[in-house]
């Protein structure tokens, strides 16, 4: 069963370091949204390079603040596979400084930032025929202090 793991988090919390940690151990692709032109484009390029090169994982990077945020990237693999397993992990250990987004985008992004058991309910209800796993869970910080 092809597994999807999805690097998560807020602007400079450490998705790209984290998911290509984790993509080397694997000894498997990582994508990360905003490399390519369209969104979609990564997760057809995820889905393409398992198929060719008979990868039986792949992670995916991005912010995913919310569950309709993911709903794309479940779409797309149930269109190609019977079943997926999906684990989420939410990075945050990244120094919270390495980004040209705005602090008040970044404050909004944590105010509505789900849970990872948030985003797997509201994933098991339009896509049962997947299994999530909630690998890890945020511990990202309400407000900043930075101004």
């Amino acid at each position: 069963m092809p597994r999807v793991l999805l690097v998560r988090g807020i602007p400079a919390s450490g998705k790209t370091t984290y998911g290509n940690r984790l993509a080397d151990q694997l000894k498997c692709s990582a994508h990360e949204y905003g490399e390519a032109d369209d969104e979609y484009a990564c997760i057809h390029k995820a889905i393409e390079t398992m198929e060719f090169s008979g990868e039986e994982e792949t992670v995916l990077i991005a912010n995913f603040i919310k569950s309709s945020e993911i709903m794309p990237v479940v779409e797309a693999f149930s269109q190609k596979y019977d079943s997926v397993d999906f684990q989420f992990y939410v990075a945050t250990e990244g120094d919270g400084k390495s980004t040209n987004v705005a602090m008040s985008t970044i404050d909004r992004m944590k105010l509505s930032f789900q849970t990872n058991e948030d985003v797997i309910r509201d994933l098991s209800k339009r896509f049962p025929q997947h299994r999530y796993f909630d690998c890890f869970q945020p511990r990202i910080p309400r407000q900043t202090t930075r101004r």
